[in-house]
């Protein structure tokens, strides 16, 4: 399993695809996405949604990272009891 990236990182993937689809407008048709989200994206306006993630080939999984000193990490078996 490869590593998660950031949204700024998924942000910089997305900018790439858009550029070699011929701009916005083309990438977000051919993926059925709303121009306006992919600008605002772009644009910091908001995180990458789940459908833009998809299109670019990546899959949103949840992930659990610990706040406090001492935390207790389980695996998933163990945190489902």
């Amino acid at each position: 399993m490869n590593s998660p990236i950031s949204f700024d990182s998924m942000r910089k993937v997305l900018r790439y695809d858009v550029a070699g689809s011929g701009g916005q407008s083309a990438w977000a048709q051919k993926h059925g996405i709303c121009v306006s989200t992919v600008c605002e994206i772009l644009n910091n306006k908001r995180e990458p949604t789940e459908a833009v993630i998809n299109a670019l080939g990546y899959v949103v999984r949840p992930m659990c990272f610990p706040v406090k000193e001492g935390a207790k990490v389980c695996t998933r078996s163990e945190c489902d009891r």
